[in-house]
């Protein structure tokens, strides 16, 4: 849906193979990145590139589209917006005064806040995420939000401040617990 939105869009797919240095990683398969590349004109493989050349990707980018992870929230230290796809236990929180756009799911229990709500599949693949906000049919009703953030996101003019107002309308919008969100530290 965004490369057929927006033709030109080149989507840089990161990310690192599992290594006893590292207290969790969900990785990837390199058949499941082959697999992705062969399905998208516009993917190029920075996989495994080593973190401090990721990094320097990320400042290069116009925006992340990631989850909430560990090296998602690289991207406002390095000035880059964050397009998170929110839902596992936290809220995201830290923004570093960068624009951003949160993807919220559509549950009332959301955040869980270190509930451990979350389900693990019994045999997660590429299409199959661990957290139910990211299930497929999830996801893809959550599209048409995906591609009006985009455009948001890359235009310069977009600010933090007014980021943070959208964030809370969401929050309101959907019906969420704004206390969770501690939304008064940012």
């Amino acid at each position: 849906a965004i490369t057929a939105k927006f033709p030109e869009i080149r989507i840089h797919l990161t990310g690192c193979s599992p290594s006893a240095q590292r207290t969790s990683t969900g990785a990837f398969s390199r058949a499941d990145i082959e697999f992705l590349l062969q399905h998208s004109h516009s993917m190029v493989d920075c996989y495994d590139i080593g973190l401090w050349n990721q990094v320097a990707l990320l400042h290069a980018c116009n925006v992340l589209l990631a989850p909430h992870t560990g090296f998602a929230f690289l991207a406002s230290c390095v000035g880059t917006p964050w397009l998170a796809l929110s839902g596992g236990d936290w809220p995201e929180y830290l923004f570093n005064h960068s624009p951003f756009y949160c993807i919220l799911p559509r549950e009332r229990g959301y955040p869980y806040l270190g509930k451990g709500r979350y389900t693990k599949c019994k045999k997660p693949t590429i299409l199959r995420g661990q957290i139910p906000p990211f299930t497929p049919a999830n996801i893809r009703r959550k599209i048409p939000e995906i591609l009006e953030a985009i455009p948001l996101l890359l235009d310069r003019n977009f600010t933090y401040p007014e980021a943070l107002n959208m964030h809370r309308a969401n929050i309101r919008r959907l019906g969420l617990d704004e206390r969770k969100f501690n939304l008064e530290a940012f």
